[in-house]
């Protein structure tokens, strides 16, 4: 028994430290890209556990929409969370939209397939909702702050 469960730990260590993250989190840009949501990244690192691009720029339909400071991605096989850090409006829709993005953090587990939840804080207050995968519905609840009453 002990020896069957070291062998299953040994690979799923295995698949979570080798598995291709820099090119999962690529692939999925590519998804985005069909959609005209494009991103320049600065820098990305590639670590044992996790993938961290730095410096990004948000670009819709060919135009600079926003600048994301740092955006890590965790790819654990039965959970994974994708944060970002800094986001905020390029100066263009600062008019529109005078919110930064402190931290926004987007959590999907196996527990719960389809859902995954979503946990932002911005300037204006806090945000906490889900994605629900299989109808492709939204659900957020923004907690205003004081700044924003």
């Amino acid at each position: 028994m002990k020896k069957a469960i070291v062998i299953i730990l040994s690979i799923y260590l295995s698949l979570v430290f080798f598995m291709p993250k820099k090119e999962l989190v690529y692939t999925g840009l590519n998804t985005l890209s069909k959609q005209m949501i494009n991103f320049e990244i600065e820098k990305a690192n590639d670590f044992w556990v996790f993938v961290d691009f730095k410096n990004i720029t948000a670009i819709y339909d060919k135009m600079r929409v926003a600048n994301i400071e740092d955006v890590r991605f965790l790819p654990y096989l039965f959970y994974n969370r994708l944060t970002l850090t800094g986001v905020e409006p390029k100066d263009e829709f600062r008019n529109m939209l005078d919110v930064v993005v402190l931290n926004a953090t987007l959590t999907y587990t196996v527990i719960n397939p389809f859902k995954a939840d979503i946990n932002v804080k911005t300037t204006i207050g806090e945000i906490n909702g889900e994605f629900d995968i299989k109808s492709s519905r939204l659900k957020l609840v923004l907690t205003p702050n004081q700044k924003f009453k």
